[in-house]
């Protein structure tokens, strides 16, 4: 869950889409003083902490189980160091590659700012044949 302090700024984080839902962790990005806080927290060791809130039939699934992606945010600035803008870019995995989670996605991680001028979505399988976001039933 997130507490959108400041509705002008922008998420970055890791999610799950689950039942039509973001399950996801963000960190905001402010235009200055940016500290990305998100290093070393992964997919993989969150979902260790929150994989029984997730059965699939009783059972614990693996991190991949669910379809997943990641927002990445930056703030670009000019030739003197002042903010213009942020470059968004969301990988995802390709059964999620839709409108209707594309819409989830950009709510979550409030990312319809004007100072987000577009969004790069980007399915790492078709673009550089890596499967880090293939989800269970895409395999």
């Amino acid at each position: 869950m997130i507490l959108k302090e400041n509705s002008n700024y922008p998420y970055e984080g890791y999610f799950w889409i689950i039942n039509n839902k973001i399950v996801g962790v963000a960190a905001e990005v402010p235009q200055y003083n940016y500290d990305y806080n998100l290093n070393g927290k992964t997919h993989k060791n969150t979902w260790n902490k929150i994989c029984n809130d997730y059965l699939v039939n009783g059972k614990q699934v693996a991190f991949d189980y669910f379809p997943r992606g990641r927002v990445m945010v930056d703030p670009n600035y000019d030739e003197n160091n002042k903010f213009t803008d942020y470059s968004c870019l969301v990988f995802l995995d390709k059964c999620i590659n839709n409108t209707e989670c594309k819409n989830l996605i950009v709510s979550y991680y409030n990312l319809d700012l004007p100072s987000i001028p577009h969004i790069i979505w980007m399915m790492l399988n078709e673009r550089a044949g890596i499967e880090h976001y293939t989800c269970n039933g895409c395999k």
